[in-house]
């Protein structure tokens, strides 16, 4: 998933002044404030507007807002800031950018909509996935233009990586080990207390690491592990039950005549009662596209399908409306990073 234009990215970063979301800040004001620290004051010396704070989705300087993290941290005595504070940060907190990401049908979904939208959300953080000894890892670095607090930024980052990862590992997933690039190896001085003991090493970039299975997981997975065992047929229930909401009754209706080979717009609009242009317009309203629709009814079909061994890849294929098993293959790994063979494989259905 890393970028081969990656270095041309960090130099056009370098052209611009440093932006971020109000949204990725506001954790650190919560936290402050839980703690007595004089957040107007010392937002006031950094010369960052309070006012600024009252919409999520506006842009700040990132140099005066990480500006401001350091000086609480410095104030307050705590070098491990960006990690207290991102333990109780979840993405759903980080506005229109986390609930996008959680939208994503796995892991390997969800980082590549990290990496490629991040810009969207920090002009001059670059997040990205590689391999690291056998297994995955998920990369984070600022750009040229940043000045001091760029550390807590890190910490801060690597928690929300980890919270991405449990979306579909489990609320309990803990990295196999985590690096440190050079800055915040210094800052903490190899001591791995900060982060609960887990195994740190320094590198070139700071990363969270994790076994590479975890890419084609699905994010629902962690919603899944946290239902208790004897709701479970109910919540089945709950789940197969007509949906109430306009997108989800939709979708409903997409996986009932995918199957069959009906996956067009103009087939579900009818099998719905109304135009075409209505069912685009409701949907649009909803901030919902209807491919994304038909594409999250085949992944969740596809991966139904895979747990029976029986279920050869071409029947699969034909089964999700595609002309042939290469096409299947080639949709299956966007959606995953893999080929349907090698998920079966990972996943080790039986």
């Amino acid at each position: 998933m890393a970028s081969s234009s990656e270095s041309a990215e960090a130099d056009r970063a370098g052209d611009s002044i440093p932006l971020v979301r109000t949204s990725s800040l506001l954790p650190f004001i919560g936290f402050c404030e839980r703690i007595g620290a004089p957040v107007e004051r010392r937002m006031a010396e950094v010369r960052l507007p309070y006012q600024t704070l009252s919409d999520p989705e506006s842009l700040i300087p990132l140099n005066q807002g990480l500006l401001f993290i350091d000086r609480i941290a410095r104030t307050e005595g705590l070098r491990d800031l960006g990690v207290l504070v991102g333990r109780e940060t979840h993405l759903p907190e980080l506005g229109a950018f986390g609930r996008l990401i959680l939208q994503s049908l796995t892991l390997y979904d969800a980082l590549t909509k990290i990496s490629q939208v991040i810009h969207l959300y920090n002009s001059a953080q670059f997040i990205w996935a590689d391999t690291w000894n056998g297994k995955a890892r998920v990369c984070t670095a600022y750009g040229p233009n940043v000045g001091p607090g760029r550390q807590h930024g890190e910490q801060y980052t690597l928690m929300l990586l980890i919270d991405c990862i449990r979306f579909a590992a489990g609320p309990a997933w803990m990295p196999t080990e985590i690096h440190l690039g050079t800055t915040l190896w210094d800052a903490f001085a190899g001591d791995s207390h900060a982060f609960g003991g887990l195994p740190v090493r320094r590198q070139d970039v700071s990363a969270i690491v994790f076994d590479r299975a975890l890419l084609s997981a699905p994010i629902e997975r962690a919603r899944l592990a946290r239902i208790d065992t004897g709701r479970r047929e109910y919540e089945a229930f709950v789940s197969t039950a007509p949906a109430l909401d306009f997108p989800d009754s939709v979708g409903q209706l997409v996986r009932m005549f995918l199957r069959d080979g009906h996956s067009h717009i103009t087939w579900i609009a009818s099998a719905a009662g109304i135009s075409v242009r209505t069912l685009q317009r409701r949907l649009a309203e909803r901030g919902v596209d209807y491919s994304t629709l038909v594409e999250g009814a085949r992944f969740d079909i596809a991966t139904h399908l895979l747990k029976d061994r029986r279920c050869k890849l071409i029947d699969i294929a034909y089964d999700l409306g595609y002309a042939d098993a290469a096409s299947f293959t080639r949709a299956f790994r966007r959606w995953t990073g893999i080929a349907p063979s090698e998920y079966r494989h990972l996943h080790a259905f039986t």
